[in-house]
């Protein structure tokens, strides 16, 4: 990991690093970090990547950094930085930005490549049940799609696709299955390569989600990939509108005796949602069928609770 920090590529990504983490939080939505480390089962391949995603009211920074070694002398690294504009409609937020792509490499025992540094480009579709993004700069493209779907039980479809030099070209398809309140599995394919994905995700915490994934070859080579990934939806487009609807309620209204004592302008968020904020799937069919916060668990009005959902007396 240490050809990802030196020379000018690594003051770009330190000043913003620094900046991120004195930024005053108060405008802060959302933030995301996750690491992902792969090895092979036969060979020594290795493959190490780190994303920092954090969401501002107006704008948005982008970190992401990818070390893959294909022998002990021979690798590539690929980090980029970019700083996005963000203009949000009801729900929708719309993301364009600009910044910096990174690239080194070192084959065999030749000495390691000059950086080049390149422009890069971005633009981001975020709604609570749907995504797009795209990074791309002369010699890269990251693009990922992925929505939210009840199958009769919540399952998050996905698909990625990465193209970095000095790399394979990586295209998946995932799908997320939400089993319990705590985990699932995951299953896809990569269709480049004839790759059959499969594996279990945890959450053993709100927030922290950890994933074990075995990317299958037909040539009977294995690759085991863990990932680990802390996300925190601090204000979201949705909950602010929900908030501004909520604050518009009368105190007195009564959620305790009525059925169906939800405001007409206020709408329940999707089964699919619920369960993905960390409600078991029995308290989120509850919800979404007799409309009454003050009816759930005590556990349950506090994973609401900080989605600006409350139980009102």
């Amino acid at each position: 990991m240490a050809y990802l920090f030196r020379g000018l590529p690594a003051l770009i990504l330190w000043i913003f690093a620094l900046c991120t983490f004195f930024l005053k939080t108060q405008d802060l939505q959302a933030v995301s970090a996750s690491f992902t480390s792969q090895q092979g089962s036969k060979t020594f391949v290795r493959r190490n990547a780190a994303e920092v995603d954090e969401s501002h009211e107006g704008y948005s920074l982008l970190l992401f950094g990818v070390r893959n070694e294909l022998t002990p002398g021979m690798h590539t690294s690929n980090a980029a930085v970019i700083a996005s504009a963000a203009k949000e409609f009801n729900v929708h937020r719309l993301q364009i930005g600009l910044g910096t792509h990174f690239f080194q490499q070192k084959t065999g025992s030749t000495p390691t490549t000059t950086p080049q540094i390149l422009p890069a480009f971005g633009f981001e579709w975020r709604h609570p049940v749907f995504f797009m993004g795209i990074q791309f700069s002369e010699r890269m493209v990251r693009a990922q799609v992925s929505f939210l779907a009840d199958l009769f039980i919540p399952v998050e479809f996905s698909s990625g696709f990465e193209n970095l030099p000095g790399e394979v070209n990586l295209w998946s398809f995932d799908a997320y299955a939400f089993l319990a309140k705590y985990g699932g599995v995951v299953l896809g394919y990569e269709p480049l390569q004839e790759v059959t994905r499969a594996g279990v995700w945890i959450s053993p915490i709100e927030n922290l989600q950890a994933r074990a994934l075995a990317r299958i070859f037909s040539q009977s080579e294995t690759y085991v990939e863990f990932s680990m990934r802390y996300s925190l939806d601090v204000f979201t487009p949705e909950e602010r509108k929900i908030k501004n609807t909520t604050e518009d309620v009368p105190e007195k209204v009564n959620l305790t005796n009525k059925k169906n004592n939800f405001p007409k302008n206020k709408k329940v968020p999707s089964f699919a949602i619920l369960v993905k904020w960390g409600l078991s799937p029995v308290e989120a069919l509850k919800l979404s069928n007799e409309k009454n916060i003050c009816a759930l668990s005590s556990k349950a009005q506090e994973v609401l609770k900080r989605h600006k959902w409350e139980c009102r007396v």
